[in-house]
């Protein structure tokens, strides 16, 4: 396969869930792959497992450390293509039971980060030509969730960024973001073990018109797309990739 055939791309998140999905499908097509986490020993065993992918340790809340993993990684691959912002944590907690450490923890994740990675990155990813940011936002970021106010309003928030920076980046850089609805990673099971597991379960599946929560390799394809030549005329946009949910 070769839809990604010579491009060079970085991934935040990458040692689990979407991220690291999202490095198997773009490594599968024919790119050559970056995975940048903060847990160093599951990204460098996420990174073995991927033929000729390269392991970068980062938090991406930490100035120093993304932007030292943003030119590793520009080395390493001898320029840069395009960058995946998949590092995101959750937060379920009504807001009168939320202090200000857990909000500004959240907020310091989900889009201090992706302005630290993006900063970083967005020179080399000019010089490319043709480069490609892709945002993990989520479909609370289209459609509300009771007791996510933090979470919703940071991938709200990061929606708005992509599609500022989609101006600002034009033409040689296209930044779009992808809005997943609820998807099986560790992250899904975390919000789940909150609650009743099978009920909670049931619930959310309820919210969405297909009825069932997507594998990590459905929302992978729509940035494969997102990031390769096939989308060369997309910019700016939010795609949900959600089962209807932020329709129905």
């Amino acid at each position: 396969m070769s839809r990604l055939a010579g491009r060079r791309v970085a991934i935040t998140g990458a040692a689990s869930g979407i991220g690291l999905e999202t490095a198997r499908r773009c490594a599968a097509e024919g790119a050559r792959v970056v995975l940048i986490d903060r847990d160093a020993v599951a990204n460098a065993a996420a990174a073995a497992g991927i033929a000729g992918a390269i392991a970068c340790s980062a938090d991406v809340t930490d100035e120093a450390a993304i932007g030292a993993a943003i030119d590793a990684a520009t080395r390493a691959l001898d320029g840069l293509d395009g960058l995946v912002v998949s590092a995101g944590i959750d937060l379920m907690a009504p807001l009168g039971a939320m202090d200000l450490a857990q909000w500004r923890q959240l907020m310091s994740v989900n889009l201090d980060g992706a302005f630290l990675t993006c900063r970083a990155a967005l020179p080399a990813l000019r010089a490319s030509g043709h480069g490609s940011i892709v945002l993990v936002s989520s479909g609370a970021g289209l459609r509300p969730l009771a007791r996510r106010t933090a979470y919703c309003a940071s991938k709200a928030a990061l929606v708005m960024f992509g599609k500022a920076l989609a101006i600002e980046a034009a033409p040689q850089v296209r930044v779009n973001s992808v809005c997943p609805g609820a998807v099986d990673t560790p992250l899904f099971r975390w919000g789940l073990d909150q609650g009743e597991p099978t009920q909670q379960l049931e619930a959310v599946k309820q919210r969405y018109v297909l009825e069932r929560i997507a594998t990590p390799l459905e929302i992978a394809n729509a940035i494969l797309f997102l990031t390769s030549h096939e989308s060369s005329y997309v910019t700016g946009t939010a795609l949900a990739v959600d089962a209807g949910r932020s329709f129905h």
